[in-house]
């Protein structure tokens, strides 16, 4: 339970991010009906359980009383059902790494299960590339994000490994664009569930506006206060 908790607000708190960022990148048509609704239901995701600040605070408590006992012996290694706190046993050799450009390991659980899931032998060897650069992708996304922290804790110590580092997004982007519509195909819904102008799998962005906006109930008749605006001389007691 203690684990659900931990990666609930890492979870809501991308979901969150990715529907406003799609959301921005269609521009006034992100507040149609489909991206709105997606992000008004995710809301409360981030409250569901605690407010992830707080689940924070909680799950840092918890790994101080994990620390406080790493070196006793008589109650075993310290581990947890999902694994992600194994790092603890190797903290002291965590500490001494410094990041740099060249650092093949990231002690990312996510990161690491993403990757073990995409070399597994039950991959498609087709697919593997093309999964393997959208692990990297995600993993330089987020390692991105957290620069200022990586600078704090003295992980980066130069610009050249951030310059790297978004050079290496712009890179993996580029590879990615001809497989951009496969992915997002692959894990679509049905244009009938997701019921949005804006996702057809068509890609007739504007021709589907334009019938979902022929459907509407009376969008050809006048409303009902159309004559106040076109008599509101006559009508004027000023």
């Amino acid at each position: 339970m203690l684990s659900r908790l931990q990666a609930s607000h890492l979870y809501s708190w991308l979901s969150r991010d990715a529907i406003q960022e799609c959301r921005e990148a269609c521009g006034g048509h992100g507040y149609l009906k489909g991206l709105g609704d997606l992000r008004n239901s995710n809301d409360a995701c981030c409250t569901y359980e605690g407010e992830n600040s707080v689940l924070i605070q909680q799950t840092s408590n918890w790994l101080l009383q994990l620390w406080s006992r790493r070196d006793d012996k008589s109650q075993g290694p310290i581990t947890s059902p999902l694994g992600s706190v194994d790092f603890l046993s190797k903290a002291q050799e965590i500490l001494a790494t410094k990041f740099s450009a060249s650092t093949k390991e990231m002690a990312h659980f996510i990161l690491l299960k993403f990757w073990q899931k995409v070399t597994g032998s039950d991959v498609d060897s087709n697919l593997q590339p093309v999964l393997l650069r959208l692990c990297s992708l995600y993993g330089a996304w987020r390692l991105e994000q957290h620069l200022t922290i990586l600078y704090q804790g003295s992980y980066l110590t130069d610009g050249q490994s951030a310059q790297l580092l978004c050079d290496g997004i712009l890179d993996l982007c580029a590879q990615l664009k001809p497989d951009a519509i496969a992915l997002v195909d692959a894990i679509a819904p049905p244009d009938f569930v997701l019921n949005s102008a804006l996702g057809g799998s068509d890609g007739h962005l504007y021709k589907n506006l334009q019938a979902a906006i022929y459907r509407t109930p009376q969008v050809f008749e006048r409303p009902s206060w159309w004559k106040d605006i076109v008599d509101w001389q006559t009508k004027s007691k000023l």
